[in-house]
């Protein structure tokens, strides 16, 4: 087993939350429709979903009355920009990403972090 530092650790801690700072940001422009984002996703469902859902846990994302979106908001508000259907049940996907254990490909925010620290 690994031996982590004190100080490794809150490296660690600190990129996860730079990293989930700048997913709930690129989901703020995602949903408003900002030119420079993405208007075509990529990659899977489950990992969209995991975006939205990480941006709606910081509750930083604002309705026009100054309260938090809520999830389901947020989901029909990105799909309908990039002009896909959304999935029936989109905390299924949510469920889906949070049990990727035991499979080759880590959650969205551990990617993140990967790309950035190795």
């Amino acid at each position: 087993m690994e031996n982590v530092t004190n100080k490794e650790r809150g490296n660690m801690k600190t990129l996860e939350t730079k990293c989930r700072e700048r997913m709930t940001e690129d989901v703020r422009k995602l949903i408003n429709g900002e030119k420079e984002s993405c208007q075509r996703w990529c990659t899977c469902n489950t990992d969209l979903i995991e975006g939205i859902y990480i941006a709606y846990l910081s509750e930083s994302i604002m309705t026009t009355e100054g309260n938090p979106m809520s999830f389901k908001e947020m989901v029909t508000m990105a799909y309908n920009v990039l002009g896909t259907k959304q999935p029936a049940n989109p905390r299924a996907y949510v469920y889906r990403a949070q049990t990727r254990k035991g499979t080759r490909q880590y959650s969205l925010i551990r990617r993140c972090m990967n790309m950035h620290y190795y």
